[in-house]
């Protein structure tokens, strides 16, 4: 009996001792509660990722409208009449992109006489005329939407561009540096501009066979711009004028 009371003694202290254990352990502040799963199997937190800005600017900083070339001499005939042709030469362009035409040397030199001939019976030449009278011209003998620009800004052409039309403007030619043209150059030229980059203008030069997307300088270009007004003694000292052609 005693051996037995003896026995029963020890699993009571045990179970108190162990319950005292357990007591301690629960209630001590020290101790990390998280490392106990007494819930049961739990899941992980969700992790909600951070959205990135995307931006709505174009990364490349280009862009180039698909504009048939031609120069103003077609055929390589830089006589005296294909020489006055620039203004001629960026209408034939612009008409056959708004039309979808493709350009052969027998259709653009055509289309040059026949603006030659519409320039000589209405504005008395077909030498020099101005970003006004040209666009004139385009609308009168190709129904092209035009819209003039007093002084354009880089910025304003490249928006332009950005809408999907394209920019014709005068220029100081002598001053483009262009090195394939006949030096020292026109007094006097006009050419098209299609498109742009983080540099320059990208344009249809028709004073050159070589300027099919001809790469010039945001400065070349801005400082080169100036408008016909009928002299050539105030051409450096006039203001810039453009017009824009729409399809």
């Amino acid at each position: 009996m005693k051996n037995k009371q003896i026995t029963i003694g020890l699993v009571v202290g045990a179970l108190l001792l162990g319950g005292f254990a357990l007591q301690r352990y629960f209630s001590d502040p020290t101790k990390d509660s998280s490392s106990l799963n007494i819930h049961g199997p739990t899941s992980s937190p969700t992790s909600i990722p951070t959205k990135t800005p995307t931006s709505t600017a174009n990364p490349v900083g280009k862009k180039v409208i698909d504009v048939p070339f031609t120069s103003q001499a077609p055929y390589a005939k830089w006589d005296a009449l294909h020489q006055e042709m620039c203004e001629e030469g960026t209408l034939v362009m612009a008409h056959a992109w708004v039309s979808n035409i493709s350009l052969t040397p027998a259709y653009a030199e055509q289309e040059i006489q026949k603006l030659a001939k519409w320039g000589t019976d209405n504005f008395g030449t077909y030498i020099d005329t101005s970003a006004a009278q040209t666009a004139q011209m385009g609308q009168k003998v190709y129904g092209l939407r035009t819209r003039l620009i007093q002084k354009p800004t880089v910025q304003q052409i490249k928006d332009e561009i950005d809408l999907g039309n394209i920019v014709i403007m005068g220029m100081t030619g002598r001053t483009l540096g262009n090195p394939n043209y006949t030096p020292p150059g026109p007094l006097y030229h006009m050419l098209l501009i299609k498109g742009y980059d983080a540099t320059g203008f990208i344009t249809n030069d028709d004073g050159t066979r070589n300027g099919n997307s001809y790469h010039y300088s945001y400065s070349t270009i801005m400082s080169s711009a100036h408008d016909w007004s009928g002299t050539a003694e105030d051409l450096a000292t006039n203001p810039a004028v453009a017009f824009v052609v729409s399809k």
